[in-house]
C-alpha cells in the first residue's frame, strides 16, 4: 500500500489521460483475495509467499523503499502495460480462439523468438530473444500491402528440422 501512488488506478488514469473500462479494471482487481489491494493494478496470477507477493527484480527494486524513482516500475502493468484479455463470453459469442485473440490484440508489448537444439544423448540447449513489437506499425504495413494489391496472406516461417507430424500440426494451427 506504500506504492499506491505508483500502482494505483487513479494514478494510471491521470498519467495516461484515459478512463479504464470497468471490465478491464475487474481483470486486474486483486482485492477479492486481499482487501488491502483494492484500487491497484496488479496481476491476479502473482504468487504469494509468507513475506508477500512475488514480482520481478525490476519491480522489486523500484518499489522497495525507493523514493528516488518517480512513477511505476518500467515493466509494470501500471506503466502502460494494461493489456487485459478478451472476456470469455465475447470469445464464445464470436468463436475466437486464443491464437486469434493474440493476433488481433491492439497492444502486444513483446514478441519473442525461441531456438532449441539437441538430439539423442545430448543436452537440450537454446536461447530466446525478446523484442518490442509495434502492432500499429505492423498493421499499417499489412494495410499498405493490401492497397497496392500485394498478396493478402500472412505467413508463419518455421526453421529447422521437424517431423512430418509436427509440420502437419503447425500447418493446422496456422490456418
Amino acid at each position: 500500500m506504500k506504492n499506491t501512488e505508483k500502482l494505483g488506478i487513479e494514478t494510471f488514469e491521470k498519467n495516461f489521460k484515459l478512463k479504464i473500462p470497468s471490465e478491464l479494471k475487474r481483470q486486474y482487481d486483486c482485492s477479492i483475495t486481499d482487501k488491502e489491494l483494492n484500487g491497484l493494478l496488479l496481476s491476479k496470477r502473482s504468487k504469494r509467499n509468507k513475506k508477500g507477493y512475488m514480482c520481478c527484480s525490476s519491480c522489486h527494486t523500484s518499489l522497495l523503499n525507493n523514493k528516488n524513482v518517480k512513477g511505476p516500475p518500467r515493466y509494470s502493468i501500471a506503466n502502460g502495460f494494461l493489456i487485459g484479455h478478451i472476456p470469455e463470453n465475447v470469445m464464445e459469442e464470436i468463436d475466437i480462439t486464443e491464437l486469434v485473440s493474440a493476433m488481433i490484440a491492439p497492444i502486444r508489448p513483446f514478441s519473442y523468438a525461441l531456438s532449441f537444439s539437441g538430439g539423442a544423448l545430448k543436452t537440450l540447449k537454446g536461447h530466446h530473444t525478446f523484442f518490442e513489437n509495434n502492432v500499429g506499425h505492423i498493421e499499417s504495413v499489412l494495410n499498405n500491402n493490401l492497397k497496392i494489391g500485394a498478396n493478402p496472406n500472412a505467413y508463419c516461417i518455421m526453421c529447422g528440422r521437424f517431423t512430418p507430424i509436427q509440420i502437419q500440426q503447425a500447418r493446422l494451427k496456422c490456418l
